[in-house]
């Protein structure tokens, strides 16, 4: 059983940039999908010339660090996250770019006066907040009246959930923000929600690298505490033509 509460378990698991980047460098070697998923979240932004843009949860900056050029005229962006180490690590992957500011922001307090933002972005940030109600009400409160504000969201299918099965371990009850329930929790403060699929899965060659990802969470300490070898046994078991085909399911609502 894990006795940690939920803010220990974040600062676990994001005060280590190489957390991150394992996670992220999985879905990058083996999702069919080409588009990209940071290329398919820029896609979805309208962002007009004098826009401010405040991301909550900004992670390695990586979107950015594609997409800052592209932004219209005169726009103002602050990027901020939870983890001192990861948004400085956002601050040395974007140093070439002057005009962006960098701040410490939990989304449950966000320091800025009401109708401070004309974008609000959380990507991946929401699952982890314990009073969604109150991070919600935050986001609301510094959001321009025509303001628009962008969450991208996991499903319940997702590689925990697939190892687990392979493992013949019974699924875990988890009430949380999610692509699922998500849309519902949004129309309870916002008066206009859209959802949008990512059609995404993996198809993996090497079982070694989900362990490596499981390694890299957390909250996974049940699938951690079992060796390496008996995963890789039970993942391989649905290995197909070379493959291990992984289900994902992701999505954004704005």
């Amino acid at each position: 059983m894990n006795t940690m509460n939920n803010k220990e378990l974040v600062d676990k698991q994001y005060s280590n940039i190489n957390n991150l980047e394992t996670r992220i460098g999985l879905h990058e070697k083996y999702s069919i999908n080409k588009t990209g998923w940071i290329n398919w979240i820029y896609s979805m932004y309208k962002i007009n010339e004098g826009d401010s843009i405040i991301e909550l949860g900004c992670g390695n900056g990586n979107l950015w660090n594609k997409y800052y050029t592209d932004l219209p005229n005169n726009t103002k962006l602050v990027l901020s996250d939870y983890s001192k180490n990861i948004l400085n690590t956002a601050k040395m992957n974007l140093n070439h770019e002057e005009n962006i500011e960098y701040m410490v922001i939990d989304i449950q307090n966000i320091p800025f006066e009401s109708e401070s933002f004309d974008v609000v972005i959380a990507n991946m940030v929401l699952h982890h907040i314990v009073d969604i109600e109150k991070a919600l009400n935050e986001v609301k409160s510094v959001l321009k009246k025509d303001g628009r504000f962008y969450c991208a969201v996991f499903g319940k299918q997702q590689i925990g959930s697939f190892v687990r099965k392979a493992l013949g371990l019974k699924e875990k009850e988890k009430d949380v923000f999610c692509l699922q329930n998500g849309e519902n929790v949004l129309k309870e403060k916002f008066s206009i929600v859209n959802k949008h699929i990512y059609e995404d899965a993996l198809m993996v060659t090497d079982a070694k690298d989900i362990v490596d990802y499981i390694k890299s969470l957390s909250w996974a300490d049940e699938l951690q505490k079992i060796s390496d070898t008996d995963i890789i046994n039970a993942l391989e078991q649905y290995k197909g033509n070379g493959f291990i085909h992984i289900p994902k399911e992701y999505g954004m609502s704005q």
